[in-house]
């Protein structure tokens, strides 16, 4: 199930919640400890196991603790990234706001890098 699309517009990441990502977040919102979960690497699952994938800052010298997505880096047989393309982050907003609540807020994220 898909509970976000994503789409590359004018150099940014839009990350847009789907009705099904809705339902799913009103769902969880039943359960008291959902939230104080980061709910956000389930909502973006089908989107890594398709040609997207997380990248941890230290991987790209960055120094920051948000969330950095790529559709384009390579990794060696071990698993080291050997080149990265454009990458992009939460970075203007993470320490304020989170993900989940930003998309419930506004339905839409637009990451840049």
């Amino acid at each position: 199930m898909q509970f976000v699309q994503f789409e590359k517009v004018n150099g940014y990441l839009h990350i847009t919640l789907t009705d099904e990502g809705r339902a799913e977040l009103a769902e969880l919102a039943d359960y008291p400890s959902a939230s104080s979960l980061d709910l956000f690497p389930d909502l973006i699952d089908h989107q890594l196991g398709n040609g997207w994938e997380r990248i941890l800052p230290e991987e790209v010298g960055a120094l920051t603790d948000a969330t950095i997505l790529t559709d384009d880096c390579e990794r060696d047989e071990n698993g080291k990234l050997v080149t990265c393309g454009r990458v992009y982050s939460n970075i203007d907003y993470y320490q304020i706001e989170s993900d989940v609540e930003r998309l419930l807020r506004l339905g839409c994220l637009v990451w840049s890098w």
